[in-house]
């Protein structure tokens, strides 16, 4: 995963964060993670081919933080999210999408796309038979 409950800890105190898992606790926080990732991986998969990611950049760690709340409060108040909530999650899909076109590059993670434009030819006419 690329967040963690202690990465959740840091953020939101603990009665907000037992009030967005309910009795499910770190079960819900997990699944909230896991969808959160899975977003992630699905964006990342246009410029890496190794997913999920061995090491976690900050941004990305941040980004799986900001869509896992997101995904908590959709669960207990889709229509009353808050705005601050709200704000995160567009722009972590608005970051998400600049990496996945190679707008915004991630430090150690060279872009698929640019080492798949080599293009390697022949003056050699082929001889088909």
């Amino acid at each position: 995963m690329y967040s963690s409950r202690e990465d959740f800890d840091k953020v939101i105190n603990n009665d907000d964060l037992a009030a967005l898992t309910g009795e499910q606790g770190d079960e819900s926080l997990f699944a909230a993670i896991e969808s959160a990732d899975s977003i992630i991986d699905g964006y990342l998969s246009s410029v890496c081919t190794v997913l999920p990611l061995v090491n976690v950049p900050p941004v990305i760690r941040q980004l799986s933080i900001d869509i896992g709340l997101y995904n908590l409060h959709t669960r207990v108040q889709f229509k009353d999210i808050p705005e601050w909530v709200s704000k995160k999650y567009d722009n972590a899909i608005k970051m998400l999408r600049s990496i996945s076109k190679g707008e915004l590059i991630l430090p150690g993670i060279i872009p698929e796309e640019r080492l798949s434009k080599i293009i390697i030819g022949s003056d050699e006419k082929r001889t088909f038979k």
